[in-house]
Parts: C-alpha cells; structure tokens; sequence
C-alpha cells in the first residue's frame, strides 16, 4: 500500500516534468559548450585566413615592383594635385613608363608611354578594375638611395593590413639599367 491507503504504480514508463526539465537544461548546457567550441576555432581560422592572405598578397607585390625596379632606368617620386598623394614613376625606357599610386588603402599601376603622360596622371584617373595592384595597403614607400649622382638601388616598403592582423615586406632592388 502507498500513501493514504492507495496503491502506488511501479511501473510508471513516463518521465516526470522535473526529470524533462532537468534533461534540457543539461542538454542546453552541452549545446552552448560545443557552439562556443566551433565559434572559438572558426575565429581561429579566419584569423589565420587573414595573416596567409596578406602574406601572399604582400609577397605577389613585392616581387611585381621588384621586377619592374629592376628592369628600371630611373625611379622618382613626385606628388599628385592638392592632397599631395605620392607616387612612383618607374621609367622602363623612353617610352615605357609605369606609376604606381597609393590611394583608399589600395595600390594601382599604370602604365603610359610617355613622361609627360606620367607626372600629369591624377589619381582620379586609375581605374580599379584594370589597374589594382594590391589591397589593404596601409603604407607603401620607394626609398631611393642616389649617393652617386643617379638611383644606385631602391628599397621597397609595404604594409599591409586585414581584420586586425598587419604584415610588412621590405625589399632592395638594384636597378640593371640605370
């Protein structure tokens, strides 16, 4: 006999509201730890993603401004219209110029045949889908070092930057036909 005289049931094949009650909150407990668990490596993935993707992309214009430096007769700097934006003119031959702008966290080439054309590009002019060289780019710089008289070498500088993760590249290039 049970309480008060009735007859309990032992084989009661239901859960009670306090047992169901207890199994979701273990189970919500469970499924909040493997969500922060993904959360934590996806986070740690595109961190990584980040840092390799500037890496290449550093490295790929580097290497493409290096190119042309070496191939180079002469590199100057001058300035673009009232904000002064720099920029670098790689002179190939007499009618082979590249320029190259840093404008909006981006670098641009272009190309021109001649010199007037060169200095007198504005920074307007560059077209994005032709001409992008490179992307995140924080800060670029051409270092010419003339101690005799002409461009002996230049030293590229490049830095980039993605979602919180930054990568520089330095580069010294000797110019062949200066």
């Amino acid at each position: 006999m049970g309480w008060f005289g009735m007859q309990s049931r032992i084989d009661n094949k239901g859960m009670t509201l306090i047992e169901l009650v207890i199994s979701i909150a273990i189970s919500t407990i469970v499924m909040l730890m493997i969500v922060s668990f993904i959360n934590g490596a996806t986070k740690g993935f595109r961190r990584a993603n980040d840092e390799v993707n500037l890496q290449m992309e550093a490295q790929t214009t580097i290497n493409q401004l290096n190119n042309l430096a070496l191939e180079a007769m002469d590199i100057y700097v001058t300035t673009i219209g009232e904000n002064e934006k720099i920029r670098y003119i790689i002179k190939i031959s007499d009618t082979e110029f590249y320029i190259v702008i840093h404008k909006n966290d981006k670098l641009y080439l272009t190309q021109k045949t001649s010199e007037a054309g060169a200095k007198t590009i504005a920074a307007d002019d560059v077209n994005d889908a032709l001409n992008l060289l490179a992307e995140y780019v924080d800060n670029f710089e051409i270092e010419i070092n003339n101690s005799t008289g002409k461009v002996d070498f230049v030293t590229l500088k490049l830095t980039l930057s993605l979602g919180g993760e930054e990568y520089s590249v330095t580069k010294k290039a000797r110019l062949r036909n200066a």
